[in-house]
């Protein structure tokens, strides 16, 4: 998990969900140059297959915010480079624990109320943008409600969740 955590630290800035938590999807936080460097990575680490499994992660998240996408690689990685689409959706909302591991509720309602005045104050959702060039870059090409993946087999349909 470490050399994992220091790809996304080398690509993104950081490593911990919580850093980004609350801001939403935004390409300030996560954009299509640092999905490809990433996946150019977790190839390089992990093999072609845990690449492909990269792919359709980041093909299958509905919202991509930082914190979101984080959660999920490490859960792909948790599973062992092995994309579960029904997996139930997460939020890009943390509470994180102090230094005794309590939750710190304060900053946990800090994270939130700054989503919400986003939302309020028309945050737009950057998902398609960041994700965007990085999918086309892999054969995966956005319409609508779901992904088109064309291969070997002919059209595979991936769809949001």
């Amino acid at each position: 998990m470490e050399k994992l955590k220091a790809i996304t630290r080398k690509h993104m800035g950081g490593s911990d969900p919580g850093c980004f938590s609350g801001r939403g999807p935004t390409i300030v936080d996560l954009n299509s140059d640092m999905l490809s460097n990433i996946h150019k990575d977790i190839i390089k680490e992990y093999g072609k297959n845990a690449g492909k499994a990269f792919v359709e992660m980041v093909a299958a998240i509905k919202v991509l915010s930082a914190t979101h996408f984080l959660n999920e690689l490490y859960c792909l990685y948790g599973f062992k480079w092995v994309f579960k689409e029904d997996r139930p959706v997460e939020s890009d909302v943390i509470v994180p624990k102090n230094e005794n591991g309590e939750y710190d509720i304060r900053t946990g309602m800090d994270n939130m109320m700054e989503r919400l005045m986003n939302i309020e104050h028309g945050q737009t959702d950057d998902t398609q943008r960041i994700r965007g060039q990085f999918l086309q870059e892999n054969g995966v090409s956005q319409h609508g409600d779901y992904i088109e993946e064309w291969g070997p087999d002919g059209v595979t349909r991936v769809r949001y969740y």
